[in-house]
């Protein structure tokens, strides 16, 4: 209901279960209306945001297929990698530099590239969803494709991990029952949301607990006992 889902720390802005189910719907349902399906590859380029985590739970509410980059730590490879993904659909934060990275604004003529602003601003890519969220339907099967993640590429050419649904609501479950987590727990996460971790052990868990999701964009030493003083993570 009315309890908060998402904080970000960097502005203070939030979101409730009700708004994030309403716009998860509206995401799924503009993702329907263009054909996109189970294992159909939705890219998503951008930072830890509210926005970012509207499309991460909204493209797996249709059952597709969320494909990420991490765009600082990969910026050398982006260009190869989306061209591995071979999205349907790239959705990509407006502020961020592609032209830096080697993309040109339009990308890929026979892929959509669609800029992504604040969710409430009247211009961004969440003004062209439908107005009311219909009913979701999920179009996926357990052992569909859920994310596409890339590795750092620290020692190697990033790769690509491919994870299942089934894979993913397993080890959301694991945490879920081996940190007793409830409702009242109000978790703190600053990694990327491209890593598959942060999924594994926060977003997921959050979701299924129905619990508070914190974030940062990136850790900060210097706020980081503020953080916990303001925002109490359990």
């Amino acid at each position: 209901g009315d309890k908060p889902a998402l904080i970000c720390v960097e502005d203070g802005r939030s979101l409730t279960w009700r708004q994030l189910a309403d716009l998860c719907a509206r995401v799924a349902q503009f993702l329907q209306e263009r054909g996109i399906g189970a294992n159909d590859r939705v890219a998503v380029l951008g930072e830890n945001s509210i926005e970012t985590l509207i499309l991460y739970y909204g493209v797996q509410a249709r059952g597709a297929t969320w494909c990420t980059v991490h765009v600082e730590v990969n910026s050398n490879h982006l260009v190869e990698m989306v061209e591995r993904i071979a999205p349907r659909l790239v959705l990509w934060q407006d502020d961020l530099d592609l032209g830096a990275a080697g993309i040109e604004a339009a990308g890929d003529a026979a892929v959509d590239w669609i800029a992504y602003g604040q969710f409430d601003a009247a211009d961004s890519f969440f003004s062209l969803l439908p107005v009311e969220a219909g009913e979701i339907v999920p179009v996926n099967q357990p052992e569909d494709r859920c994310v596409i993640s890339f590795t750092s590429g620290t020692s190697a050419q990033p790769k690509g991990v491919l994870h299942s649904f089934c894979n993913y609501q397993a080890i959301a479950q694991h945490q879920l029952d081996r940190w007793e987590m409830t409702a009242d727990d109000r978790v703190l996460e600053f990694r990327s949301f491209s890593w598959a971790s942060a999924h594994m052990l926060s977003l997921n868990p959050v979701a299924l607990a129905g619990a508070t999701l914190i974030f940062a964009k990136n850790f900060s030493r210097s706020r980081f006992v503020a953080w916990l003083t303001e925002y109490r993570p359990t």
